[in-house]
């Protein structure tokens, strides 16, 4: 079961770092096309994919602690590692609009929605990849 999990929280993190880091890629491409490309845009897609990423990985991780609790303690689990994660996400959002000489906040802000892309688009290639039960009623071709 243990290791059940583990490869499932390993294959949803490397979907969604894949995902994350994909799309940075392509809005540091969308900076550069339109001019506004610098440094500040790198460090600040670095910050925002390091948060988002291990946003997901603590979630990940939370969750499975709390599949092996009752009721009152996984909700428990869920709820605080939300709150503290949520913490987490604006703590790198006021650094980034703090030190805005060295990180673009925008482009931390727009890297922390990443994930939830990736996440939302994740049913999509699963439809894809599951096996197609045999129609009821026999091998009817009508």
């Amino acid at each position: 079961m243990e290791q059940a999990n583990a490869a499932t929280v390993r294959r949803e993190l490397s979907w969604v770092a894949a995902w994350t880091l994909g799309l940075a890629l392509l809005m540091n491409l969308l900076f550069a096309v339109f001019g506004a490309w610098s440094l500040r845009v790198l460090w600040g897609t670095l910050l925002g994919c390091t948060a988002a990423i291990g946003n997901f990985w603590i979630l990940c991780l939370s969750v499975t602690k709390a599949v092996g609790q009752d009721e009152k303690h996984a909700r428990a689990t869920v709820s605080t590692s939300h709150t503290l994660r949520l913490l987490l996400q604006a703590g790198v959002l006021v650094l980034a609009f703090v030190l805005k000489d060295v990180f673009q906040p925008y482009a931390t802000l727009l890297c922390l929605f990443f994930p939830q892309l990736a996440v939302r688009l994740r049913p999509l290639w699963k439809k894809g990849m599951e096996p197609k039960a045999p129609a009821e009623g026999g091998d009817r071709l009508d």
